[in-house]
């Protein structure tokens, strides 16, 4: 007794010194030979998630016939760990669960015994001797703590394994981390492939696998395709990418699930991949989907060559790192496409033939296109990062529009595009020449909303303006030869007409009514080619201003009463009364004057013209509708065209009224659109801003009159009142600033001859003086040609004033 217990410490102390399971295991079987004897021993460990036991270690005679003990047909080992019971077979010779191994062995005794501690079974332990009556129960008991030693120094092994495992995933990690940062932010596709087979080979090592395939989802195919691969030869991976596809999980399962193979050769699922599992020796699969945050990059498929199961552990690692993996493909993708675009549309930018620039919030030219070089004769390393207003002086007649309406600032502060349109802008370059440009600029915005830039676009016009003032010459010549015979021809068909120079007969009256007829359709036809003229020369002017939208349609509806009832047609109007909008009042009834007069010549007779108004707080929709023949659905996008006259009954006008109606309204900064069927009718809609007592201070618009000239300043506020404008006039600085702070104005008029000696900043004073209320009153300056500049004046008038100048300047620049 005295032996075995110095065998058991000196045992005791051996498990002690190695954490290496091997070592443990063999350590064991040598020293439990002194305590009980055998002749063939061997120890089965359960796997990592206890499902099936395995052959760790053995040693003896019968090495060999050990592992027989797993098949299903003995499944002794199996019964002593499910049971957690040690079993004494003292004659295996009569137990059939014997017979395979008596087929080659000498056996007369077996024991078995758990291998467990702390309800926690981690294997058995099995002994044979070659005598029978060998073992008893003594033996069982001598059997029973080495079993609780090995239990502990087995779990302490799992436990260093298990650390060791995590130090290697963590480093694997780090380094996988690594090669992927720099492919982030790599273009080339050879890198790609370096870096990507690094990563895989890391990966297989990591997760106890013996190959991996790294597949890319082609989105554009529908299909997965194998990118890089570990341990695969060149013909292998076409037959696994055939045999994924032919799986009956399908593609959606592949490219969403994550999920492990025991045994790919016999599942069902992997019928199609029997020839390139046997072939390639692939017996388990761990298969991990690949998703960014917003597509489906591809999958990672590990591979062993023997039957094992991935623990919880190891799953959740693998999902750590396809995450990380995941990530940096759709990045690296991104980065790529993204380079891929910046560079083509750079190339793109710099063949155009127009300027274009871009710049961030502040200002300042972040790109420069060659045009942009070319046009203004500044290069980019002279402007880049440099505040734009350096370099491009962006100005018109009235005004330079960088300081006080720079179009960058306007499309980003309005988060819309601004377009020179109908303004003659003018550019100065480089070396100081005026160069007249066409400006679009638009707001830059980021994913989130925020306006992080602008983008602006200027071409050079001097051609067109060339050709503009070669076709105004040139119409102006012929308008006035034309109007010349033109008003003769009128004017002596009228004197035919008259009875004081003798009766005409009925035929020689039907003749003059034609010629009559003519003459007015060829002068509404100058007029209106005139008109296009001048809109598309920029030169039509604009009066914008607030008015009262149910007055405008009475008098369009008066106006056309006297066409409306030869032909008894109704004309109806269905607008608010108080209902007040902003716009130019003059081309806004031209709008009407085209509408109505289409309306009424393709109406039948008892037809019905409807004018409908609808407002929300701050819109109001337009419908001018009609029940006439209505318009063809393939003739509708010619509508608006130049001298465009549809396919009806009959033929009548120019063809160039609904040009017009666009053009103002496009103008206004508002489109038009078309309904119409057909036999039944047509309407045209369209927009105006509306404009409430709650957007307008309280509905009053008050402009501060300052001037020391009492005559001069009485005319200006008789001019603005019968506008329906509040006026207050103040004579010196002291009351203007007073005037500011109580009555708190929209536009002050400040007459030049008021900014002499201590009065000098007054315009300065003015604008301060709002700000603290929390207004911002723009100023009109009223002064001499000679007088330079004043970069404080929103607006400067030059003297003297002509007709309804200085109303139209109001009307353009009080606040709304």
């Amino acid at each position: 007794d005295l032996k075995r217990k110095a065998l058991f410490i000196d045992l005791n102390q051996a498990l002690t010194v190695s954490l290496d399971l091997k070592t443990i295991l063999g350590t064991l079987l040598r020293k439990l030979r002194g305590i009980v004897a055998f002749q063939a021993a061997g120890v089965f460990l359960l796997n990592q998630d206890s499902t099936e036991l395995f052959l760790a270690a053995s040693d003896g005679l019968y090495q060999q016939e050990m592992s027989c003990q797993l098949r299903p047909e003995m499944g002794v080992p199996a019964i002593v760990a499910q049971t957690e019971r040690p079993l004494l077979f003292a004659d295996p010779a009569g137990d059939p669960r014997f017979a395979t191994i008596l087929r080659s062995a000498r056996l007369g005794s077996a024991l078995y015994h758990p291998i467990a501690q702390g309800g926690q079974v981690y294997g058995v332990i099995s002994l044979w001797h070659v005598d029978a009556g060998a073992y008893a129960q003594g033996d069982v008991d001598r059997l029973a703590p080495v079993t609780g030693e090995a239990a502990r120094a087995i779990r302490n092994a799992e436990i260093y394994q298990e650390l060791d495992a995590r130090l290697n995933f963590i480093v694997s990690l780090w380094e996988t981390s690594k090669n992927l940062s720099q492919m982030s932010v790599q273009t080339d596709s050879g890198a790609w492939q370096r870096i990507l087979g690094e990563v895989i080979t890391s990966t297989h090592l990591t997760f106890g696998a013996d190959r991996a395939v790294l597949f890319h989802y082609d989105a554009g195919h529908r299909e997965l395709v194998p990118a890089v691969s570990h341990g695969f030869g060149e013909s292998s991976l076409p037959l696994l990418q055939s045999g994924l596809e032919q799986s009956t999980l399908g593609l959606t399962h592949f490219l969403e699930t994550s999920f492990q193979v025991g045994d790919l050769q016999r599942d069902p699922r992997f019928a199609s991949m029997e020839r390139v599992a046997r072939e390639e020796a692939l017996v388990s699969m761990l298969w991990s989907p690949l998703t960014g945050r917003r597509r489906s990059v591809g999958a990672l498929a590990l591979f062993s060559s023997s039957r094992r199961v991935w623990t919880q552990m190891e799953l959740q690692w693998q999902d750590i790192f396809t995450n990380m993996l995941s990530t940096t493909l759709e990045n690296a993708s991104l980065f790529q496409d993204l380079a891929s675009e910046k560079s083509q549309l750079q190339v793109l930018v710099d063949n155009v033939p127009e300027g274009v620039f871009t710049t961030d919030a502040r200002g300042r030219i972040q790109t420069w296109n060659v045009a942009a070089q070319v046009i203004t004769g500044w290069r980019l390393g002279d402007v880049l990062g440099q505040a734009c207003s350096a370099f491009i002086k962006c100005q018109t007649v009235d005004e330079i529009l960088c300081e006080r309406r720079c179009p960058l600032r306007v499309a980003m502060e309005g988060r819309t595009r601004f377009d020179s349109g109908v303004e003659n802008i003018v550019l100065l370059k480089s070396n100081q020449e005026r160069l007249p440009v066409f400006v679009t600029t638009g707001p830059i915005q980021s994913d989130d909303g925020r306006v992080v830039g602008a983008i602006l676009v200027f071409r050079d016009i001097t051609k067109e303006k060339e050709i503009e003032q070669i076709k105004e010459d040139f119409l102006a010549t012929i308008t006035h030869d034309l109007k010349s015979p033109l008003a003769s021809v009128m004017g002596y068909s009228e004197l035919l007409l008259n009875p004081k120079l003798g009766p005409l007969n009925q035929r020689q009256k039907e003749f003059i009514d034609a010629i009559t007829r003519s003459s007015k359709t060829l002068q509404f036809l100058i007029d209106n080619i005139l008109e296009i003229t001048r809109m598309e020369a920029g030169r039509m002017v604009f009066h914008p201003g607030l008015f009262n939208l149910a007055l405008l349609l009475n008098e369009v509806h008066e106006m056309f009463l006297p066409l409306a009832s030869p032909k008894s047609l109704s004309l109806e109007t269905k607008v608010d009364d108080g209902l007040i909008v902003r716009g130019d009042r003059d081309r806004i009834k031209e709008v009407f004057i085209n509408l109505y007069a289409n309306a009424i010549k393709f109406t039948r007779a008892r037809g019905r013209v409807e004018t409908r108004v609808v407002g929300t707080r701050d819109r109001v929709e337009i419908r001018v509708g009609d029940t006439g023949k209505g318009i063809p659905a393939d003739q509708i996008g010619r509508l608006f065209e130049k001298f465009a006259q549809l396919k009806r009954d009959e033929k009548q006008g120019t063809g160039l009224g609904l040009y017009i109606v666009r053009r103002i309204l496009q103008a206004h900064g508002e489109e038009i659109s078309v309904e119409s069927e057909v036999g039944v009718g047509t309407t045209f809609i369209f927009g105006l801003p509306r404009v409430t007592p709650d957007t307008t201070d309280s509905g009053r618009r008050m402009v501060l009159i300052v001037n020391q000239d009492g005559e001069a300043a009485e005319l200006m506020q008789r001019s603005l009142e019968t506008e329906g404008i509040t006026t207050v006039v103040a004579a010196n600085g002291p009351d203007a600033l007073r005037a500011v702070s109580q009555r708190r104005p929209q536009l002050a008029v400040v007459d030049s001859t008021m900014l002499d000696g201590a009065a000098a900043d007054l315009l300065g004073e003015i604008k301060t003086a709002s700000a603290a209320c929390g207004d911002s009153v723009r100023v009109v300056l009223l002064c001499d040609w000679r007088e330079e500049d004043r970069v404080d004046a929103d607006l400067q008038i030059y003297r003297p004033l002509e007709g309804t100048e200085l109303l139209q300047k109001v009307r353009a620049l009080i606040r709304v």
